[in-house]
């Protein structure tokens, strides 16, 4: 038997053998065994009957049973078509990995071959992000997201970070990343911030890459440093959320749509990298739904006007390939949380008609002035940009990649008011975040133009650009300097404070009256392996808790009886007390 013929059947056989084993393991486990095994990974043992009342239900265990079955079903009907097409299949892993590989020469050929001072200016470029980060990165606090994604998915290990999706705050792909490093470092905030420093420059790197790929330096440098210093870029490429990791994946998926677009004849491997960075944007956050149905109706519409029909089926294909594999991806989160686990959570409620009708002229304002972050006259920056961008598509002189790009925007923020309006979900800032990937390239494109028309001579032109993104680079920094400045951070220092008094003290059978307080107290406790009774905001009936954390500006329960405690500790946003012994 040859080698390459061995080894693909060797992967057949495990592919159908692993989800065999597992559907016959789980038929001779009953509801209660495997979750008792399930839950065993968790401190709060006690806690065994909400889960299964609350996530694995009997319900959602047979559903999980069907499942299994219907994935070996699938994975035997995979592995009796592909037993004998070995050939074909390393004939396709070999156009992936060759084309993956021109594409790495190509972009190391295209370095050295730029002139000298580029390369100098961009690494100048890069390092100052470098070091700004790093400053930054150690004046940010642990954030309250951070703690929660470490305290209720990366610490239970990939099984839970895959399948468990209490809200939103699981991006799965980005908790996978932490989980395998947390198999190395033991310290949550290293879990949790060398991942995003690492993607958040990442990001910026690839933002550089195919800007460049379609641009000339100066539009490259510039759009770069804006793209880079923006509030919510910078903010999250230092904080230990997903949204750096998605936009990494829109661009890889941005440059895949326009390769598809500029070749004529078929080729596989810009679709196979379409489909492998839409599949991880959804993978990362579901918001991908919205850049995605931008990105492929602007590619659907530059086929059809260019009739290349055979194209465009290739691509409708593809759009069910990325859409079914997001879907089974997502599939254990549907087994356990739900089918509505990602539609149906508190914050992507549906509001009513008339109080979104009501609601969304306002929210419209305000998202437009916060989208740019510090940049003021935000309403009017966003409208100058969709003017501008509107010159751009009735002049004829402009270039066909500038074109590109500006249909590219204007579609996607087409797309995403057409779904919000749909939806009836008013969107938090941080989820238009995406559209800052074209919002600072027709920025650039914008102020290039006008300095252009005003400044005859390209070397004061270059002066002038030089002195914009000085400018612009250091106001940031100051306002982001300003935002991280520790009187800004009292609350969370209270939260530090508090929670290692009580770990220090060994509390137990704790009331909180605000969440926040509970999460990070649980954290201090949980993280250092020790069990702790707390209860938060709502009490339990005929429970003597022996330590209040009370925040000054929630009420403390009726059935708790101040005149039972003492002080041990206050700030300025909370009072901790300890029950009197009589």
């Amino acid at each position: 038997m040859d080698w390459p013929k061995g080894i693909w059947r060797i992967f057949l056989i495990l592919l159908v053998a692993i989800p065999a084993v597992c559907t016959i393991v789980i038929f001779f486990f009953s509801h209660e065994t495997f979750t008792e095994q399930v839950f065993s990974n968790y401190h709060n043992p006690e806690k065994l009957e909400k889960f299964r009342s609350t996530l694995l239900t009997q319900e959602r265990f047979t559903l999980l049973r069907f499942c299994l079955i219907f994935l070996t079903t699938i994975c035997l009907i995979i592995g009796i078509a592909a037993w004998n097409r070995h050939q074909q299949v390393f004939l396709l892993w070999h156009r992936i990995r060759n084309y993956s590989f021109h594409t790495i020469k190509q972009a190391r050929e295209f370095w050295w071959h730029l002139p000298a001072i580029e390369r100098y200016i961009t690494l100048c470029l890069f390092a100052v992000i470098i070091i700004s980060r790093v400053y930054f990165l150690y004046q940010v606090p642990f954030h309250i997201d951070e703690r929660f994604t470490y305290l209720y998915f990366v610490s239970k290990g990939m099984g839970v970070s895959m399948a468990y999706y209490p809200n939103p705050n699981n991006h799965i792909f980005f908790t996978i990343l932490c989980t395998i490093i947390s198999a190395f470092i033991d310290d949550p905030w290293l879990v949790m911030k060398i991942p995003a420093f690492l993607m958040g420059f990442v990001l910026v790197v690839v933002y550089w890459a195919v800007i460049r790929s379609f641009f000339d330096l100066t539009i490259t440098l510039l759009a770069t440093a804006l793209f880079a210093f923006s509030a919510g870029v910078w903010y999250y490429g230092l904080q230990g959320r997903g949204y750096s990791l998605l936009m990494i994946c829109l661009l890889i998926a941005i440059r895949s749509v326009f390769t598809i677009l500029q070749i004529k004849k078929n080729r596989f491997t810009p679709f196979f990298w379409l489909w492998l960075s839409s599949v991880l944007g959804f993978y990362t956050i579901p918001i991908f739904i919205y850049p995605f149905t931008g990105i492929m109706l602007f590619a659907g519409i530059y086929l059809l006007t260019q009739k290349e029909y055979a194209s465009f089926l290739r691509l409708c294909f593809c759009t069910v390939c990325i859409l079914t594999s997001a879907f089974l991806l997502y599939l254990p989160v549907f087994v356990f949380n739900g089918w509505n686990a990602i539609s149906g959570n508190s914050w992507v409620v549906a509001m009513p008609w008339d109080a979104f009708i009501a609601d969304i002229p306002a929210h419209l304002l305000s998202m437009a002035d916060n989208m740019w972050g510090y940049l003021p006259f935000g309403q009017w920056l966003l409208l100058l940009t969709i003017v501008y961008c509107i010159i751009i598509l009735i002049r004829k002189a402009h270039s066909s990649h500038r074109r590109k790009w500006v249909y590219l925007f204007l579609i996607c923020l087409l797309s995403l008011l057409v779904i919000s309006v749909g939806q009836r979900i008013l969107l938090f800032q941080r989820l238009i975040l995406y559209l800052s990937v074209f919002q600072y390239l027709i920025l650039a494109l914008l102020l290039i133009d006008i300095v252009s028309w005003l400044i005859q001579k390209p070397v004061y032109r270059l002066y002038i650009l030089t002195g914009i993104s000085a400018f612009y680079i250091s106001f940031n920094s100051f306002q982001f300097y300003r935002d991280t400045a520790p009187e800004k951070f009292d609350l969370y220092d209270s939260f530090d404070n508090i929670s290692s008094l009580l770990y220090q003290k060994q509390a137990d059978i704790i009331f909180v009256n605000m969440y926040e307080y509970a999460l990070c107290i649980r954290f201090q406790y949980e993280t250092n392996g020790k069990p702790i009774d707390l209860d938060s905001q709502q009490t339990e009936s005929g429970k003597e808790y022996r330590y209040l954390v009370i925040h000054k500006e929630y009420a403390v329960p009726e059935q708790i009886s101040l005149a039972n405690y003492k002080v041990i500790y206050s700030d300025a946003e909370a009072v901790v007390y300890e029950k009197v012994s009589l």
